[in-house]
């Protein structure tokens, strides 16, 4: 009996410490009954930053805005209150007005936030919690966790063709590198044995009335896959698991189609033809790459589609 009071006293002792340090842990002083959490928590991932959307579903009179709450790593498993108290911290505050001009609630609100200043590759999760207006030190239960990796993305790259059996184009800045996104030199003959180029631009045909069909073609174990045509590089969420071309093959390089691209390394990255030109036999297009190995989450997506509500 007296070593239960002992673990007893003990325990209590650990729970007074964590409330009074000085670091803002996510249930510090928690008022769970009085404030209704965050629904629906959503991440973008973007370069070196990460966008979070929720729904509001507050219509407390005390309601004062939400807390954004960070861990390094992936804790999504993690559920309990003792769990997140210790792992997340939180990094910023976002006030909400829950009634417009004229005094009238505001409902379904999706509330919007980027966290920037975060390192590409580099796995986060959070959540999000209501505050007391009054106190902010009464938060609500959590939203759900989520985790996310930023990574990079690059704009205009230029390819021009690596064959010289169709065209007469400079040959030697065909090819593209995601590990370090750079272009690189590729030679007309023997590029299919380049390193460390994961696609290329193969070749342009010229046909009839002077048009031209450019060509991409994956290398050094990587594949591409045309996801069809988007109205921009955001398009697409995330990389496909299968049903990417074999190294070598190649395919039809199209102005505003999408493609999913498989490197050798197992790392995934997208991009989207803006340009493709005669004169020179060149290939643009803006690219992003996941710089995780075996993670194909580079999402981009609009905040109603990604919430569920997209018409």
């Amino acid at each position: 009996m007296k070593s239960v009071h002992v673990r007893y006293f003990i325990l209590c002792l650990m729970m007074s410490f964590l409330a009074c340090s000085g670091t803002d842990t996510i249930f510090k002083t928690v008022e769970k009954t009085k404030l209704a959490p965050p629904l629906g928590l959503h991440s973008v991932t973007q370069n070196g930053q990460i966008k979070l959307m929720w729904y509001t579903s507050n219509y407390e009179d005390d309601f004062g805005g939400y807390f954004v709450f960070q861990a390094d790593g992936d804790l999504t498993s993690q559920s309990s209150d003792s769990a997140l108290g210790t792992a997340f911290v939180k990094v910023d505050s976002v006030t909400f007005n829950l009634k417009d001009d004229n005094n009238v609630l505001v409902s379904d609100e999706v509330v919007s936030y980027t966290r920037s200043g975060l390192t590409n590759g580099t796995t986060y999760s959070f959540a999000i919690a209501t505050f007391n207006r009054k106190d902010k030190k009464k938060i609500s239960y959590p939203s759900n966790i989520i985790k996310d990796t930023p990574r990079p993305d690059i704009q205009t790259i230029v390819l021009k063709s690596a064959s010289t059996n169709q065209v007469t184009g400079d040959d030697l800045q065909a090819g593209f590198d995601f590990d370090t996104f750079t272009v690189k030199d590729v030679p007309a003959s023997g590029y299919t044995n380049t390193n460390g180029v994961d696609i290329i631009n193969e070749a342009f045909d010229p046909s009839s009335g002077g048009n031209i069909r450019a060509w991409l073609a994956g290398m050094n174990g990587g594949g591409l896959q045309d996801l069809g045509y988007m109205n921009d590089l955001d398009g697409s969420d995330i990389a496909p698991e299968a049903g990417y071309s074999e190294q070598g093959k190649s395919i039809a390089a199209l102005i505003g189609h999408v493609y999913a691209v498989k490197t050798g390394e197992n790392k995934y990255g997208k991009l989207i033809i803006t340009n493709i030109s005669s004169s020179d036999y060149s290939i643009e297009f803006n690219a992003a790459f996941q710089l995780q190995e075996g993670n194909r989450n580079y999402k981009l997506v609009p905040d109603d589609y990604a919430l569920g509500i997209h018409k």
